[in-house]
């Protein structure tokens, strides 16, 4: 996932009140996760609606080579999706 994506879903993570905790990570060569906490489930569904949700759905197709996945179990709610396209992106660090 580009960098520039990362900091511009920073200020909306932060916008949302039950967002306790939201890191964006790269896990390895083309492979990337966002890791958040809420202070409750209803936080999680709101964020999981809201607008870095929405703003990843629209940008999908360009910064996706397969659907990301959600993995709700465990508590916290972790976003993990690898970038297989050819075409150049900016790389997080």
């Amino acid at each position: 996932m580009p960098r520039h994506f990362y900091k511009s879903a920073q200020p909306l993570a932060l916008n949302e009140q039950a967002t306790l905790k939201w890191y964006a990570i790269k896990i390895g060569p083309g492979k990337f996760g966002i890791f958040d906490t809420f202070a409750n489930e209803a936080g999680r569904n709101a964020h999981l609606t809201g607008d870095i949700a929405k703003a990843l759905g629209a940008r999908a197709s360009e910064l996706f080579a397969v659907p990301p996945q959600v993995d709700k179990s465990g508590g916290p709610c972790n976003h993990t999706s690898e970038k297989l396209s050819a075409r150049p992106t900016v790389r997080a660090s």
